[in-house]
């Protein structure tokens, strides 16, 4: 494919991931399409995944098509391959052809059999930390030359725009759950302080402190304290 056709291709990703930024539709479809805009983009016909690992393992969180997150899972099963090395040394990793490539022993042959004989994995930087790798993987032989390779990094670079938007996504649906935890505490305890002011007559200060002793000595959370008085109240009805 002439350099000017992919160059084309690559404009016309860049304004419509611009514009699905701007949409902002959920993100799974966000991310998505950025797989698939990125095979078509950079290598046409390849196949492409984001790998992405945040406090956790690493895990494929979109796919251009199946044969991409196969060879993702190999890899992570296997704890080997181009995509993890890019994640973990936050280099650029060429694998021209794998047939004759003896650095992952156990991923190669697993590769080679879902039809990849080449791949090109980059890493994904926010402010100077790995979080992840955009991942092509070709069917034959040479598959990602000088202007593939120069594309893909251009692409990357994109991606990692993407890449935020969908932490911060992440981020404040855990602060959403964070805070829904912490509002359901507060009412548990809540409700088990008004049962030992009704059981016990005293105050509600005082019976915060039994609940707090009673967590210190028993080396339980308040919470849990809390519930197990409710359950007792609740048997006693």
């Amino acid at each position: 494919m002439p350099e000017s056709t992919v160059s084309a291709e690559l404009v016309g990703s860049f304004t419509e991931l611009t514009d699905l930024l701007v949409a902002m539709p959920d993100v799974g479809t966000l991310l998505q399409r950025t797989a698939t805009l990125a095979a078509a983009a950079v290598a046409p016909y390849a196949s492409c995944g984001i790998t992405l690992a945040r406090n956790g393992p690493p895990l494929t969180i979109a796919a251009s098509d199946v044969r991409s997150s196969q060879v993702d899972e190999q890899q992570y099963e296997w704890d080997e391959g181009p995509c993890l090395d890019a994640l973990r040394q936050g280099v650029v990793v060429d694998v021209p052809d794998l047939a004759g490539d003896e650095r992952w022993p156990r991923y190669r042959p697993r590769a080679l059999a879902l039809g990849v004989r080449s791949s090109l994995s980059l890493p994904l930087r926010i402010r100077d930390e790995t979080v992840g790798a955009l991942n092509f993987y070709g069917g034959r032989a040479g598959r990602f030359g000088s202007v593939e390779r120069e594309h893909a990094d251009i692409y990357a670079r994109q991606v990692v725009n993407v890449v935020t938007v969908a932490l911060r996504h992440f981020e404040q649906v855990e602060l959403i759950e964070q805070l829904r935890g912490a509002l359901m505490s507060r009412a548990t305890i809540d409700q088990a302080i008004g049962v030992l002011v009704a059981r016990e007559g005293i105050d509600p200060e005082q019976a915060f402190v039994l609940l707090r002793r009673a967590s210190q000595n028993s080396n339980v959370k308040l919470r849990e304290v809390a519930a197990a008085i409710l359950r007792s109240a609740g048997k006693r009805r």
